[in-house]
């Protein structure tokens, strides 16, 4: 259909407009001349000049048609006509507006109506608002249509009607009910594009929350909200204490709502949270009558978009993104997830609020919805992580709470991977403390265990792998969990992890592989029995040893925290095999142990080797041949530890920051390597380990054996306790009796490093009648033998370790040719 000129226009409002006369003969005589004007200003040269002119008149005119114009009849004629023809053409559109935005005292004197309406957009807006009566359901929606068509793509007419508190009034009639099908899409063409910011009450423009961070930070790319926009989401109903939030989506119960409209202008409201949530902060009257009284309604907000907003996505999939970016900017800010954290029923709907669902909640997904979704599922995983650690949701989370049972019942169905992510988040989150993994794994053993070894087995995306590997580390702090995982063969599941190859560059999968070692060594933590599990077993497992696994990564990765990671396993499995008790302490302790309450170390060793690689080495030399292939030994994970404690930053202002961080992971590695030495089949890679980097381990030995400073670890004692990962101390028993003469008072305060280099010390230096000293000849091991001159500096590097180490022991008081018993402390 052609748009008609405005001569054509004017011509067709003067033949619609004579179609209706009043019982008035005045007002009659005015309206004939009216429509006279109308066809004389289609003759005129310039026909945009002469209607400008004739529009103070028709203002005047159906000003004065609407408030004593009969019958009604006549009245419901003229507003009808006039919405007719702003549907016809753009021109009437634009005349019935003002040519340039008033300023804010005349938007005063119209709102007050101080002065006659200024365009026929403002006697709509009057009715609209109830200033103006209107009589009868039509006049009210004519004037509807003209504010929906004259708003279109106009933001000077929308000046009008968001300046003259008209969104306040349509706000108002979504609130009653009233005509609902109309005002909303009215609304909407109101407030979608309009090109004024939100301001504050000194009239200046909001300012984002990224623009208030620190220098350097980048601002949000997404479009400021507009003054339409927060006038919307700030609007609320004092009397029922509505927000236009609950107002907007209870209309979806009426009768012909347009819901999908209903769900972008929520969308467009929830923009003003990206300015802070005190944005919904309102004040009223208190008891006195000067006094105001603050009510936050952002909770108001939050609980409407997850219980009303869902059951509306739910209904219409175009719903369904709108109330998506409208949940993900209200909860944008961090002070909103306390509030959705204490409610188990609006996180179990946040978590499916990005899947299409039919009514028995099963999956019935298109490719364009799925690709319309998946950044909101990604999205609201990261919203879950937040919001599910917070102290709320840590109190609604327990074992046997309606939410977690739903989580440990989802798992065991096949659903979406976003999905299940969220739901081992949640899991994840809601173990504490040792107390609630013993809880979560007894009320359901099997099944949390089964579920999680199938998830990890058949699912590749980091995005589930990361909290189901987290969770499974969570609940084996408890000796059920362990018991649980061991019965699923959990190590047979999370080998095919540590054999996948994983690039280093892809930061979540090299978090994937520092994760799963962690579980290992949570798995067997303790746990003399399930040591075995370690082990390769060709009728069980098509997998290779795992420790064989672990090797091959410490050799190959550069990542600092997953070399850490494989050193600490390697101490816990010496820690377990050589105790055969388990006690977790708050200070620097000693325990006590009698020899038949001890594993037997010849039988310790044997289930040792089993499980390690072998530990022979190439000697202490610091210099290798080059055609000599490198192997790692348990020695070399151990002192790994060493090399990064010790290392100093190049900013002496950080170092002792530096220090009290890593002096507990330095006694734990000493700690380690003393364990280590209790087998004699290992002293020489222990050896080769002190030497390696000229000598950098046997200095620290020497540095550490020569001051015998007794508060060095004062930072990490009894009160200050460094935290490992799996959430207990590393403070554990070792499990060796004290040498005579080094009984200790409870006020001393040792260095615990001192302690277990003592120990170590004196197992290296003392003679080990049954097993020669293999010192060089375990260069002969290797497949080509070395060179004189290798050799050579071998006995060299041989000679200065031993040396340095008799050094030590004179210098603790041990003496090299008897059998010494220490205590080790593991700090």
């Amino acid at each position: 259909m052609a748009i008609p000129s405005l001569g054509e226009a004017c011509s067709r409002l003067a033949d619609a407009l004579e179609q209706h006369w009043s019982n008035d003969q005045v007002l009659n005589r005015k309206h004939s001349a009216l429509i006279s004007a109308l066809r004389s200003s289609s003759d005129l040269e310039d026909e945009k000049c002469g209607v400008l002119t004739l529009m103070p008149a028709l203002v005047g005119h159906v000003d004065e048609v609407i408030q004593i114009g009969q019958p009604e009849e006549f009245k419901t004629a003229v507003l009808c006509t006039l919405a007719d023809s702003t549907r016809e053409g753009p021109s009437w559109r634009l005349l019935f507006g003002l040519e340039a935005k008033p300023n804010s005292a005349v938007n005063d004197n119209e709102i007050r109506r101080a002065c006659p309406p200024d365009c026929i957009l403002e006697i709509a807006r009057r009715i609209v608002s109830a200033t103006t009566q209107a009589s009868t359901t039509e006049q009210l929606r004519s004037a509807l249509r003209i504010i929906a068509n004259c708003c279109a793509d106009n933001n000077i007419n929308r000046n009008v009607i968001i300046q003259r508190d008209g969104i306040e009034a349509m706000l108002e009639m979504v609130r009653q009910g009233r005509e609902c099908d109309l005002v909303i899409p009215t609304l909407y063409n109101v407030c979608v594009d309009y090109d004024e910011p939100a301001k504050n009450a000194a009239g200046e423009p909001w300012v984002s929350l990224q623009e208030k961070t620190a220098d350097g930070a980048e601002a949000g790319s997404g479009p400021p909200v507009n003054t339409a926009e927060q006038r919307l989401g700030t609007f609320w109903f004092p009397p029922e204490r509505l927000t236009s939030f609950q107002i907007l989506l209870e209309a979806k119960d009426y009768r012909d709502s347009p819901i999908a409209t209903v769900a972008d202008l929520v969308e467009m409201a929830s923009r003003v949270a990206l300015y802070g949530t005190q944005n919904f902060v309102h004040k009223v009257g208190g008891h006195g009558l000067d006094d105001l009284v603050e009510v936050d309604t952002i909770a108001d907000v939050v609980r409407s978009l997850l219980t009303y907003g869902v059951e509306l996505a739910k209904e219409d999939f175009d719903c369904r993104v709108s109330i998506c970016q409208a949940i993900l900017n209200v909860l944008s800010q961090p002070d909103t997830h306390y509030i959705v954290g204490g409610d188990f029923r609006m996180i179990w709907n946040l978590i499916h609020l990005p899947y299409t669902m039919n009514a028995l909640e099963i999956e019935i997904e298109a490719d364009e919805d799925e690709r319309a979704l998946a950044t909101y599922r990604k999205e609201i995983l990261k919203t879950i992580y937040s919001v599910s650690a917070t102290g709320a949701y840590e109190k609604i989370s327990g074992s046997q709470s309606p939410l977690i049972r739903n989580c440990i019942d989802a798992l065991e169905v096949d659903r979406p991977h976003d999905l299940l992510a969220s739901i081992c988040v949640l899991l994840a989150n809601s173990v504490v403390s040792k107390e609630r993994a013993q809880q979560l794994i007894q009320s359901s053993p099997r099944n949390v265990a089964n579920s999680l070894s199938g998830l990890i087995t058949k699912t590749p995306g980091s995005a589930v792998l990361l909290p189901a590997i987290s969770l499974a580390t969570r609940l084996s702090l408890c000796p059920d969990g362990q018991d649980a995982f061991h019965q699923t063969n959990m190590i047979s599941a999370i080998s095919l992890l540590l054999t996948s190859p994983t690039s280093q560059v892809d930061s979540s999968k090299l978090k994937i592989q520092c994760d799963t070692i962690s579980l290992v060594r949570l798995m067997i933590k303790g746990r003399m029995e399930y040591i075995h599990d370690l082990a390769f077993d060709s009728e069980a497992s098509s997998h290779a040893n795992i420790m064989h696994m672990m090797i091959s990564i410490f050799e190959t990765t550069s990542q600092t925290e997953t070399k850490t990671e494989i050193g600490r396993l390697s101490i816990e499995i010496l820690r377990t095999l050589l105790s055969s008790t388990r006690q977790s302490t708050q200070s620097v302790i000693e325990a006590e142990q009698d020899e038949e309450g001890c594993m037997d170390h010849k039988k310790a060793e044997s289930i040792f080797q089993s499980i390690i690689p072998s530990q022979t080495r190439p000697s202490p030399s610091t210099t290798s041949p080059p055609n000599l292939a490198s192997r790692t030994t348990i020695a070399d994970t151990i002192s790994y530890i060493l090399t990064q404690s010790i290392s100093q930053p190049s900013n002496t202002g950080q170092q002792s920051s530096h220090q009290s961080h890593l002096l507990p992971a330095e006694a734990e590695a000493w700690f380690g390597l003393a364990l280590l030495s209790t087998f004699p089949s290992t002293h020489g890679s222990i050896k080769a380990a002190l030497a390696r980097h000229n000598f950098h381990l046997l200095k620290r030995l020497r540095k550490i054996t020569a001051t015998k400073d007794t508060t060095a670890l004062d930072s990490v004692g009894p009160h200050n306790l460094a935290k490992r990962n799996d959430g207990i101390n590393i403070e554990e028993v070792a499990g060796i009796r004290n040498a005579p003469g080094t009984v200790k008072t409870a006020t001393e305060k040792l260095d615990p490093r001192y302690e277990n280099i003592k120990v170590l010390v004196a197992r290296l230096v003392q003679p080990q009648q049954s097993q020669p000293q293999l010192q060089l000849q375990s260069l002969c091991l290797d497949s080509e033998s070395p060179g004189p001159t290798a050799a050579q500096a071998g006995t060299e590097a041989d000679k200065q370790v031993q040396e340095g180490l008799e050094a030590a022991a004179a210098e603790m008081g041990l003496s090299t040719g008897c059998w010494f018993d220490g205590s080790l402390v593991s700090k």
